[in-house]
C-alpha cells in the first residue's frame, strides 16, 4: 500500500479506541450478539496494555441509548440502553482509571455508529478537555488536539481501532478518523483480530475491512503490535 507497511515506524503518541465492546454486542446472550464478540476481548486487552506501558491514551466507547429511541430500534432490537447491563463494558476488558469512556447515540435524532464524535465522560482526555462545552468534548477532538500538538514539534501519531462491530461502529470510526486527520501527522490502523463483523450478509465485513484499507487505514494485528511492528518515542516530544 505506502511506506507506513515499511514497519517499525515511530510515533510521538499512540492512542487506542476500543469500540463498542459491550455485553449486549459481546455476549452470547446480548441483545444485538455478534457472533465471536467474545473472542476479541483478550486481543483488545493486549493492545491497551500496549498503549499504557508506552504513555499512550486508551479510549472506549459505548452505544449509550435512551430507552425511547424508537427510531434507531426499528432497525435493530433495544440493545445498549443507559445504565442497563447490557450497555456495560465486557467484564473480562481491562479498564483502569486513567482510561478514558466516550458514550454516543445518546440522542434521538442520531443512531450513535461512529466513535469519532462520542462525547467524553471520564478519564485522562475528558480532564484534560474539562474546560469546554460538553459538546465539544468528544473522541474527535482529544485526538485532533493530540495531533496538532505532534505536527508543531514534526511528529506523528497513531491511532489504533479495535472493537465491535466490525461492519457497523468500527467503520464509521475508521471512516471518520481518516476523513477528520491528516495522513501526513496522524496513521490510522485497524487492529485486525480484534474486530468482529456482524455480517447480515456473509462478506459485510470483509467488504467493510476493504473499505477502510483503501480509505487509507492500516491493518496490524495485536500480536504485531506487542512484538514491536510500531515504536513509540515519546522523548521526541521534548526535543
Amino acid at each position: 500500500m505506502n511506506a507506513v507497511n515499511k514497519l517499525p515506524r515511530t510515533y510521538s503518541e499512540v492512542i487506542a479506541i476500543n469500540v463498542d465492546i459491550q455485553n449486549d454486542f459481546a455476549l452470547p446472550s446480548g441483545a444485538l450478539s455478534v457472533n465471536g464478540g467474545e473472542d476479541i476481548v483478550n486481543p483488545a486487552n493486549s493492545t491497551n496494555k500496549f498503549v499504557r506501558e508506552n504513555s499512550g491514551q486508551v479510549i472506549f466507547t459505548q452505544d449509550w441509548h435512551r430507552p425511547d429511541n424508537k427510531k434507531h430500534f426499528e432497525k435493530w432490537p433495544v440493545h445498549c440502553v443507559q445504565h442497563k447491563a447490557g450497555a456495560a463494558l465486557h467484564d473480562n476488558l481491562d479498564v483502569v482509571a486513567d482510561d478514558t469512556i466516550a458514550q454516543k447515540g445518546m440522542y434521538l435524532e442520531d443512531d450513535g455508529y461512529s466513535g469519532w464524535g462520542a462525547e467524553l465522560q471520564t478519564g485522562a482526555l475528558f480532564h484534560a478537555l474539562s474546560h469546554l462545552h460538553r459538546s465539544e468534548r468528544t473522541v474527535g477532538r482529544a485526538i485532533g488536539i493530540l495531533a496538532r500538538q505532534a505536527a508543531e514539534k514534526g511528529d506523528r501519531i497513531a491511532v489504533l481501532i479495535q472493537g465491535l462491530a466490525t461492519d457497523y461502529c468500527d467503520r464509521a470510526t475508521v471512516v471518520d478518523a481518516l476523513n477528520n486527520t491528516s495522513q501526513e501527522i496522524v496513521d490510522v490502523y485497524v487492529v485486525t483480530d480484534a474486530m468482529k463483523a456482524v455480517n447480515i450478509h456473509p462478506e459485510d465485513g470483509a467488504r467493510a475491512l476493504a473499505e477502510m484499507l483503501a480509505a487509507g487505514a492500516h491493518p496490524i494485528t495485536s500480536q504485531e503490535i506487542v512484538d514491536g511492528s510500531i515504536v513509540i518515542d515519546r522523548g521526541r516530544l521534548e526535543r
